[in-house]
């Protein structure tokens, strides 16, 4: 949907897209073509990394394996979660 008012708003400004780097002419009729196929793309690709990444950190999740740093209520060691029985306490009397 930006890109189609980016467009429509440039051509009722007069105003035509050309990209020198991927040889697009967004004027012309192959160029709305080309333009809007790399367009689609891209949006697979950003669906694509984000799924991956929700699969990665499920898994991680899964395994009480850490990817950053270990969440409150538990300690990091060698990669794997483990309670830490200090904050636990401090969870239980929030809950």
């Amino acid at each position: 949907m930006d890109l189609n008012n980016i467009l429509i708003l440039l051509d009722k400004k007069g105003v035509g897209l050309v990209s020198m780097n991927e040889s697009i002419d967004a004027t012309t009729a192959t160029g709305h073509l080309m333009l809007n196929a790399l367009v689609s793309v891209s949006h697979w690709e950003r669906e694509a990394i984000g799924e991956r990444t929700k699969e990665a950190m499920s898994y991680l999740k899964d395994n009480q394996r850490v990817s950053n740093g270990p969440v409150y209520g538990f300690d990091a060691r060698d990669g794997l979660l483990y309670p830490n029985v200090e904050e636990q306490a401090v969870i239980e009397r929030i809950k």
